[in-house]
């Protein structure tokens, strides 16, 4: 009998379904119009959609951090060793567009903060490293291969119009 203090009795919460189904049973004691007896269950069905939503941005945003890192890491093949110090592929920095400025150390400075923000990471691309860095890693023949890329990828933006 001494253990039963630490038995704790929680009552459940009311599931989203429970909540639904007991708005349904108030509308219908209320007499309300058919028209509002549903809208629990039209509600509801917007929740379900939000965390549809929810989980596909979720599944996109790792689809997309994914290939961002494979992406990052392959960089030490194409940008050289001049690229990280270390030349581990673990710890090449990204950084965010926004602080972005030509700077190496804007790619060490803030790259553990944005970790899980896909959509805002730098890619270790010539144009987002500029002409300095460039140099520096003795990857400048990727600049114009870079830009002929990138006028080919407006011409099909154009096409698609």
């Amino acid at each position: 009998m001494v253990m039963n203090v630490y038995e704790i009795n929680i009552k459940r919460a009311l599931s989203k379904k429970e909540i639904e189904l007991r708005l349904l049973e108030e509308g219908n004691t209320h007499n309300a119009a058919p028209a509002r007896r549903s809208v629990a269950t039209w509600i509801s069905m917007e929740l379900a959609i939000e965390e549809a939503q929810i989980a596909l941005l979720i599944e996109q945003c790792n689809h997309l951090q994914g290939q961002i890192d494979g992406f990052t890491q392959s960089a030490l093949t194409h940008l050289g060793e001049g690229f990280d110090a270390d030349n581990d592929p673990d710890d090449l920095n990204v950084d965010i567009l926004n602080d972005l400025d030509d700077d190496l150390a804007d790619f060490t400075n803030t790259s553990d903060t944005w970790a899980n923000s896909p959509e805002l990471t730098v890619i270790p691309l010539p144009s987002n490293l500029g002409v300095d860095q460039c140099r520096h890693c003795m990857a400048e023949d990727l600049i114009p291969l870079e830009m002929s890329l990138h006028e080919g990828q407006a011409n099909d933006v154009l096409h698609n119009l």
